[in-house]
């Protein structure tokens, strides 16, 4: 067992995978190659033995088989009719290339008899001389299977492979000739020397060999490939599942910290949730602390990110028809696609539920407007799962708030923060500087910051000095929108913080109030202001996470420009406990400007396809 594990170790290694191809590809191409060795061989041979048996048919035609019926004992050897065939027989060979012997045999009482034999002879028994030819009427006992089916069958035919007897080695063919009533007589025998075949099978041997050849420095090649591209991708495996290693235990850090700030925000809101915890107060202002204790401790525990467990079958209309119950007066118009599954496996509940909070939620009523459309859809579909995308599309009301600010995401690369303040002209206002109150976020330190105003869309800026009664303070002009600036320069370093954010706080004389909440990232996003307050687009984004890290985070929807401060806290943390519950089954939430008075969030959550039960 040890020692397969060991051989198995060794053929993972590159040099082993690289070894092996090429032997593989050698062995495969020479196979391939003997082969066709083979068949270039054999067709030669065919080729030859085909020539053959067209010249020994061609010349028995000349052999008069009546006159050759006579020649039946050894004294007709001085017959001049015997002599002037042996004579024609020899001119006929003299005139066919490599062509050694040709002779005629008959066949008596079963053995094969020499008959006309004129061709010189080969010394085979290495005594100087050339041998002594067959005579007429000496026997062949020799004889090859080619001869006597000739013999026997009266049919031309020609060794298969190459014959060999006492004198030589050939490719032999024979043709029957026939007397003048066309009765058999006897065969006409030819035998090819060997030279003709070894000289057309040189070309084809060598060319072989160079294909093997060829073959070998391929292998080598193709070898030294594999070996380079497998040692590569091992090395390029190895970095990245050293990477992945790293993310994990960053991302564990994170999940860490993150469960222990959301375990600590619930004990924080448990205090708060508890009745008695405002003992020092009464009425509604302890009632208004246990509501948000409530609120603050659902969304500690969305923080958590525990997702359902249950998994279930369930009807995707029946639960969006559940979650978009509609309202006589805002009527919801569910568009799902025809290809999306009717059936799909999660969790019904947690479906329904975040929906429904998504679409009835104050924070969503008051910030976005009213629920009119919902678009069902799906990607990323694979074998037995998809995500399910649900664009939500809501209809906002006119804004009739005496006073407005937005909520600008600046990248920390810019010196300024802008916001936008619009209200009822001549309105004086107080401007204050702060932090949420949400725990989970990270305050910026704004004790540095540096507050200017401009009531000419930034042509000219004014500190701000307001103390309350006396110094500069802005007054909402005639064109209805003011700016204000606020010099976060103090801020730029090249730490990563992840986001963090302060609020500016506008305030009527009246007491009438509305915050903007600033986000600063220093992740690649966020905007970069230019002096006057315009948005500069051609400055690089400030990022200063490590190359691993750098992947783009969601906003929470609560911090998206101008959709804050419009609701109690409460609502707004009850809302995102909604989102971060959407994120703990790996989902995702955006929010979407498409228009005026338009708004969209498009919720991406990922279900298993229908599982028979």
């Amino acid at each position: 067992m040890e020692l397969s594990r060991t051989w198995l170790r060794r053929f993972k290694s590159p040099a082993a995978q690289g070894a092996l191809f090429a032997v593989l590809w050698l062995a495969v191409t020479n196979v391939t190659i003997y082969f066709i060795y083979l068949r270039a061989v054999d067709a030669v041979k065919e080729e030859i033995r085909e020539g053959l048996l067209r010249n020994v048919n061609a010349a028995a035609t000349i052999i008069d088989g009546d006159q050759h019926k006579q020649f039946k004992s050894k004294a007709s050897k001085t017959d001049p009719a015997y002599i002037y065939l042996t004579q024609r027989l020899e001119a006929l060979r003299k005139a066919s290339k490599d062509v050694r012997y040709l002779y005629t045999n008959v066949i008596d009482s079963g053995k094969v008899y020499f008959i006309v034999n004129g061709s010189p002879q080969n010394d085979n028994d290495k005594d100087g001389r050339p041998d002594e030819a067959p005579q007429l009427m000496d026997s062949y006992p020799d004889a090859g299977q080619a001869l006597l089916e000739a013999l026997t069958k009266h049919k031309a035919t020609v060794d298969r492979e190459p014959y060999t007897d006492v004198w030589g080695t050939f490719y032999s063919a024979y043709a029957p000739f026939y007397d003048s009533r066309g009765r058999f007589v006897g065969t006409l025998g030819m035998d090819l020397e060997l030279v003709t075949l070894q000289a057309r099978l040189v070309p084809i041997g060598v060319a072989a060999q160079r294909a093997a050849f060829t073959s070998g420095i391929l292998a080598v090649l193709f070898g030294t490939g594999v070996w380079y591209f497998r040692r590569t991708n091992k090395s390029l495996l190895q970095g990245r599942r050293q990477a992945e290693s790293e993310l994990g235990l960053i991302s564990s850090g994170r999940s860490q910290d993150r469960r222990a700030a959301a375990l600590q925000l619930a004990a924080v809101a448990q205090r708060l949730a508890e009745p008695g915890s405002g003992a020092k107060e009464s009425g509604s202002s302890a009632e208004a602390a246990s509501g948000y204790g409530q609120a603050l401790q659902q969304y500690a525990k969305a923080r958590l990110r525990q997702a359902p467990v249950e998994m279930a079958n369930f009807e995707l209309a029946s639960v969006l028809q559940a979650a978009f119950q509609d309202d006589s007066t805002h009527p919801i118009q569910v568009q799902i696609n025809r290809n999306v599954p009717k059936l799909l496996c999660g969790s019904a509940d947690h479906l329904r539920d975040n929906l429904k909070t998504l679409a009835t939620h104050p924070f969503a009523k008051a910030n976005l407007g009213n629920l009119d459309t919902v678009d069902v859809d799906f990607e990323r579909e694979s074998l037995n799962a998809l995500d399910l995308l649900i664009t939500l599309g809501y209809q906002a009301q006119q804004d009739t708030r005496a006073l407005r600010i937005t909520s600008p995401t600046v990248n920390e690369g810019s010196t300024y923060a802008v916001f936008t303040i619009t209200g009822i002209v001549s309105l004086d206002l107080s401007l204050e500087l702060g932090n949420t109150v949400d725990a989970s976020d990270n305050d910026a330190t704004f004790t540095d910051f540096r507050l200017e105003y401009s009531s000419d869309a930034g042509n000219h800026w004014i500190l701000y000095s307001w103390n309350g009664s006396t110094g500069n303070r802005p007054t909402v002009p005639a064109v209805g929108s003011l700016l204000v600036r606020v010099d976060i320069s103090s801020e730029q370093d090249d730490v990563f913080d992840e986001a963090e954010t302060f609020t500016l706080k506008a305030i009527t004389d009246t007491g009438e109030a509305a915050v903007g909440i600033a986000t600063i990232k220093d992740d690649g996003t966020g905007t970069i202001f230019n002096a006057d307050g315009t948005v500069n687009t051609s400055s690089l984004k400030k990022d200063d996470r490590s190359a691993d890290a750098k992947r783009p985070e969601l906003a929470a929807i609560v911090e998206e420009p101008d959709l804050v401060g419009h609701v109690s806290d409460e609502q707004r943390l009850t809302f995102a406990a909604s989102c971060e519950q959407i994120r703990a089954i790996s989902g995702s939430i955006r929010f979407e400007h498409p228009g005026d008075l338009r708004y969209q969030l498009v919720v991406t959550i990922p279900f298993s396809k229908y599982i028979e039960s």
